[in-house]
């Protein structure tokens, strides 16, 4: 019988808490808001790269929900995951930001594929020590979608995530800058879980984003 996955928001809404102290500690206490160096406004950014990861899950019919006997698991798979969004920076430290993500990964006999809206949110925790540190970001999603697994070769369904929670954690380096773009490499962490499915990715990829200012 595969495991119920109840336990994650509350790791949501801890990771979400974390954030928002690590943030707060880019500003000096009791100092102004400086004006903005290196980002603010608008940001339209996208990260994507190369995924490695897993899933696990059960069909939707009730009656083979919480069999195990048709839990499907892709073991190791490979494959690529993008993720679009559309913000705003409210100051060099801090962006937030709606969009999607897409990912598809391929098993030995199946593929698993997820579809989402995601809640973004970046914080660059160690701005206030200036050089690198200024571009150096951490970033949480929250959101919900669909996942599923299918059969590589004729395409069918296998097991599928009905509603699918998502949380997820990164780290990027805004390396190079072009006037208002910033590109740089990304690593990130999502998990998708349902109460009959899980599915776990970890990529590596490159992330840019256009800011409106300063």
């Amino acid at each position: 019988m595969i495991t119920k996955h109840r336990a994650a928001p509350p790791i949501a809404v801890l990771a979400c808490a974390c954030a928002l102290l690590v943030s707060s500690s880019a500003l000096a206490e009791g100092e102004p808001e400086p004006k903005p160096e290196r980002r603010y406004g608008f940001v339209l950014g996208v990260a994507g790269g190369l995924s490695l990861g897993n899933a696990v899950g059960n069909p939707t019919a009730q009656a083979e929900r919480y069999d195990s006997a048709h839990t499907t698991d892709t073991g190791i798979a490979l494959g690529y995951r993008a993720t679009p969004y559309l913000g705003g920076a409210l100051t060099d430290w801090f962006t937030f930001g709606l969009g999607g993500s897409y990912g598809v990964m391929y098993g030995s006999s199946t593929q698993t594929t997820v579809g989402l809206f995601l809640f973004r949110i970046e914080t660059f925790p160690l701005y206030g020590q200036g050089g690198i540190y200024r571009d150096l970001g951490v970033n949480l999603d929250f959101g919900a979608g669909a996942t599923s697994i299918k059969n590589k070769a004729n395409g069918a369904e296998l097991a599928s995530s009905g509603v699918a929670s998502t949380l997820g954690i990164g780290v990027f380096w805004e390396t190079w800058r072009l006037g208002p773009i910033a590109v740089g490499p990304s690593v990130g962490y999502q998990h998708n879980w349902s109460d009959w499915f899980a599915r776990n990715d970890l990529t590596l990829g490159i992330k840019a984003t256009f800011y409106g200012g300063p």
